[in-house]
Formats: structure tokens, C-alpha cells, sequence
């Protein structure tokens, strides 16, 4: 299977799972995730070599605010399984704040396996309900009990970052994209009440009017 045909498939079952799908769309996608089908070029284990607690994190950014819905990322393929649960979380800019956290139960998502010969790479797929966020840079990080490894793409200006060793790695990027909608805009409360301000006026003047009519 070529790059295209597999990028397509991974969003594909995105959609699929995801109510009101017409409307969804991606909103973002890694530089790594087209080249999910190639080997990559290394792997960061969450769970794995002594690390208990360690969780592998990707950078990702929004345009505007929106509606995140589902989520399609790869793991490496010897170290995950569909019967696994996968702990998936949202953090702020500098990943001091956990914004959403998520556990992604066995049964509960996708895996497809053996993306290319020689890769060794599975790809999953799965709904998240529903997470509003703004615009702005975030990171998204990965972590199960058993050993679960992300794979690692050479991507010229990424970061990664591991939390058990408290490294981070420039230009290389987990392979992830984020599928929903952008939100509806909600006016501010003082545009609101310009609003209110502006919707009376307009109706003390129409009854004035209507008054000034009748009185002649």
C-alpha cells in the first residue's frame, strides 16, 4: 500500500466513528503523519525499560477554536495491541496544566495492523466525545501500563518529549492527526450587551414611531 492510500484510510475510519461526520474535518495533522507507512526513524517508550510513569508527547497547534472529536495516532507495533488501554491526554503550552485526559479502553478503537512490510507500525484510531479547545499550541501525550512505544519521525522544526527521562527532541515528531470542527463564535459579554443596547434602541424607536403615526 503506498503513503496516500494509508493516510486516507486512517482518516477515513475517523470519520466513520465520529457523529455528525459530514461536518467533521481535519484539524490538524502532524508533518509526520503522511509518512506513517515508512520506517521510522526511532521509537519512545512510555512503560517501557524501567519507566513506569513515562509518557511521550507531540506538539500540535489551532488555528482557531475547535471542536476535537477523534483522534488517529501510531504506535509501534510490538509494543501495543487491541487489547490494550491507551491513557491519551491534552496539555497545555508548557504541559504543566492537564487540560483533557482520556482512556482508551480495549474494544474501544481501531488498530491497523502492519502498515508496510519492515515498518512495524499500527495505526489507531478512535473517538474522543467531544473536546473544546482554543486556538493555540498545545501538546497531546500517549501512555499505557503495559509497554507502549511511539514511533518517531524525522520532521525539521517538531519537538518530542518524553517525561521519564525529561528529554526533548527537536525535529522529530510522533505521526497523529486530530479530526473535528472548528467552533461556533461566541460574542463576547460586553458585544453582547452592545447588542442588547443596540436591539433596544431600535425597538424604543420603532414603538415611537408606531405612536407618532397612530397620534395624527
Amino acid at each position: 500500500m503506498n503513503v496516500p492510500r494509508l493516510r486516507s484510510l486512517g482518516l477515513g475510519m475517523l470519520m466513520t466513528g465520529v457523529s455528525c461526520a459530514a461536518q467533521a474535518t481535519v484539524l490538524f495533522e502532524s508533518p509526520a503523519y503522511p509518512d506513517v507507512a515508512l520506517t521510522p526513524a526511532g521509537y519512545w517508550c512510555s512503560t517501557c525499560a524501567g519507566l513506569a510513569d513515562s509518557k511521550v508527547y507531540g506538539q500540535f497547534t489551532l488555528g482557531s477554536a475547535s471542536a476535537i472529536s477523534a483522534i488517529s495516532f501510531a504506535i509501534e507495533a510490538s509494543y501495543g495491541g487491541p487489547n490494550w488501554d491507551i491513557l491519551v491526554q491534552v496539555w497545555n503550552s508548557d504541559r504543566s496544566t492537564t487540560l483533557f485526559s482520556n482512556t482508551l479502553n480495549a474494544g474501544s478503537y481501531t488498530l491497523t495492523t502492519k502498515l508496510a512490510s519492515g515498518s512495524g507500525t499500527d495505526l489507531v484510531s478512535a473517538s474522543l466525545g467531544s473536546l473544546d479547545l482554543g486556538a493555540g499550541d498545545y501538546w497531546m501525550s500517549w501512555h499505557s501500563s503495559p509497554q507502549l512505544a511511539i514511533p518517531l519521525y524525522i520532521s525539521i522544526g517538531s519537538q518530542s518529549y518524553q517525561s521519564g527521562n525529561n528529554v526533548t527532541l527537536t525535529h522529530y515528531d510522533p505521526a497523529f492527526a486530530l479530526l473535528g470542527r472548528p467552533s461556533q463564535s461566541i460574542p463576547e459579554p460586553d458585544t453582547l450587551a452592545l447588542l442588547g443596547i443596540g436591539v433596544a434602541g431600535f425597538a424604543f424607536g420603532h414603538r415611537y414611531k408606531a405612536r407618532t403615526v397612530l397620534t395624527l
